[in-house]
């Protein structure tokens, strides 16, 4: 999603984009749907992929 957003913003620039994924040990992908908070942050992060994907 992120180079999605990136490549709408910065088109026709010679930027490269690198990822570098980190540790989570908070939000198991396995189990998020059993705290609130847990919840919330996954559905922020669902509106957000909506918001900017029709942007």
């Amino acid at each position: 999603m992120s180079n999605h957003i990136f490549s709408k913003v910065f088109n026709n620039d010679d930027i490269l984009l690198m990822y570098s994924p980190v540790e989570n040990n908070w939000l198991k992908p396995e189990k998020w749907w059993t705290d609130g908070r847990k919840i919330h942050v996954v559905m922020d992060e669902y509106a957000k992929f909506v918001y900017y994907s029709i942007k």
